[in-house]
């Protein structure tokens, strides 16, 4: 391929200090755009083509790293339905004893009763934390917490007869 006549008096652009880069198509003059080294520009005087190759390289890049930020939170579990009747015992000062505790739904939280093997009351201020349920019952002065865990709880309690441990699992199909 012929080298067109370039600049001043036909001079080359080698001879001006360029190195010459092959011959570029362009959308101007195609098959006859020059460029040279030290100036990334036609030769000729084009405009200089977009590098459409690069930018969509830069872009998928971009979208890439975009894609890999921070990982997500994960999702919220979901909130502790404490409703149920549960087979309980208690363990304390040298005593156990076995019963069950419901949990239904009211108009205002929650609503209980305890029956255990020395009589049964009503539960009051049920209070659902997370995992941790907290319950009184105020006909014995006695005080809850027990933490949820798969199908049933684990726990303690104080009062005015001293402080102990409990356990209950939810009865199947309730």
């Amino acid at each position: 391929m012929a080298w067109p006549r370039i600049g001043r008096a036909g001079r080359r652009p080698e001879a001006a200090g360029h190195r010459l880069l092959a011959p570029r198509p362009s959308r101007n003059a195609p098959g006859r755009c020059i460029l040279a080294e030290s100036t990334d520009r036609c030769l000729l005087g084009h405009r200089p083509e977009f590098p459409v190759k690069r930018l969509l390289t830069l872009a998928s890049f971009a979208l890439v790293l975009a894609s890999c930020g921070a990982p997500a939170e994960p999702p919220a579990p979901p909130p502790l339905d404490p409703t149920g009747t549960f087979d309980i015992s208690v363990d304390g000062q040298g005593m156990a004893v076995t019963g069950t505790v419901t949990i239904r739904e009211a108009a205002q939280g929650y609503s209980g009763y305890i029956d255990t093997d020395i009589g049964g009351a009503a539960l009051a201020d049920i209070v659902v934390s997370g995992n941790v349920v907290t319950f009184t019952v105020p006909e014995a002065g006695v005080s809850f917490m027990v933490t949820f865990e798969g199908a049933g709880f684990t726990g303690t309690y104080d009062g005015a007869m001293g402080t102990g441990n409990i356990k209950g699992t939810k009865r199947s199909g309730d």
